[in-house]
């Protein structure tokens, strides 16, 4: 079996059904919201665009005098915003165009009957696999709906998902038209199908790197801070891998020489992994974020098709459910609590 390549193909934009990220960002970076509005924020953190389609001729005519270098760039930006584009906070990923089926084909039929029966299974587990056809029609895949979200909510996702790559055509409606190995992320929701096994062997990937929060904290406090998180990810790998579900939140107290805050933690693994699967999937993405989110920034998650890991400094982005109450505190007694919900 070849080894296969995946690229991701879109612009990362905020969900307005997510939990909202910090309106702040480092000095030269450029965020698009798209929470109910499209939206520029750029070093002096001036804000535009708060009208639903981006930026107003006046905010417009206002920006070009106040940074003339780069009233062009905000321009393409906003253009580019106005194209077709997978919905806000979604990655997508597909393999090389020439591993793509034909509309109407067998592959596409085994494809559509998988899609709905990980949906419907998703709908009161929150996670499924299997395969659907045979032969070089058969299709492997995977879906996880993060842990808090109900089963109506899960199955909408999902369902709203496969519709995107599978009743793509060959027109270019979608950057994945047509390919037989695709993957649709975002905060809310994973799946992934293929023509190849990605099941046997547990593959995360392909995995989506999401600095949610790249603000850093003093630079005084940044080891103690790097600490806690490494020891809260390993935490949460642990606790996600013992529950049925598969699923764990927690949260640990962070006292820095500017204030005192709080680091929310959620772990996620698909429920037919067992535990030492599962606990080696987080404990991989925790190494992965410590090396690719990097030290001292305040949030960052890396989402994949088997598990799932986030933290977020100061923003309680998960909704407390009666599974998750049931965890108890491994750290109970050491020195740094952490508190599992």
């Amino acid at each position: 079996m070849h080894a296969r390549r995946l690229a991701g193909h879109a612009l990362h934009v905020s969900d307005a059904n997510t939990h909202a990220r910090p309106n702040t960002i480092l000095r030269g970076e450029f965020l698009i919201r798209s929470e109910g509005y499209k939206a520029a924020r750029i070093a002096s953190g001036v804000d535009f665009g708060r009208a639903r389609g981006g930026m107003s001729t006046r905010d417009f005519s206002i920006f070009q005098s106040l940074y003339p270098g780069r009233a062009m760039f905000v321009a393409l930006v906003v253009l580019l915003l106005s194209s077709p584009v997978p919905s806000a906070g979604d990655q997508l990923f597909c393999a090389d165009a020439n591993d793509k089926y034909s509309p109407n084909s067998t592959y596409q039929a085994s494809l559509r009957s998988l899609a709905d029966e990980l949906t419907a299974r998703a709908m009161n587990s929150h996670s499924a696999t299997g395969t659907a056809g045979g032969g070089s029609d058969k299709v492997y895949g995977a879906v996880l709906c993060r842990g808090d979200s109900t089963g109506a909510d899960c199955s909408g996702r999902l369902r709203e998902a496969f519709g995107k790559t599978i009743n793509a055509d060959s027109t270019g409606a979608a950057a994945c038209a047509l390919h037989k190995d695709v993957a649709l992320y975002s905060e809310l929701y994973q799946l992934r199908f293929s023509d190849e096994d990605f099941l046997s062997a547990f593959s995360n990937a392909p995995e989506w790197v999401d600095g949610t929060n790249l603000n850093l904290v003093p630079a005084a406090d940044a080891r103690q801070f790097d600490e806690l998180v490494a020891k809260l990810t390993r935490s949460l790998a642990e606790a996600a891998a013992a529950q049925p579900d598969r699923y764990a939140t927690a949260d640990a107290p962070w006292s820095s020489r500017e204030s005192e805050r709080t680091v929310y933690g959620l772990a996620q693994c698909t429920q037919d992994m067992p535990p030492e699967r599962c606990r080696a999937c987080l404990d991989g993405v925790g190494a992965e974020i410590r090396r690719r989110i990097g030290s001292s920034k305040m949030g960052g998650a890396i989402h994949g098709a088997r598990c799932t890991l986030r933290y977020e400094t100061g923003n309680q982005f998960f909704t407390e459910t009666a599974t998750g109450k049931s965890l108890y505190n491994l750290e109970h007694k050491k020195e740094t609590e952490i508190f599992f919900k």
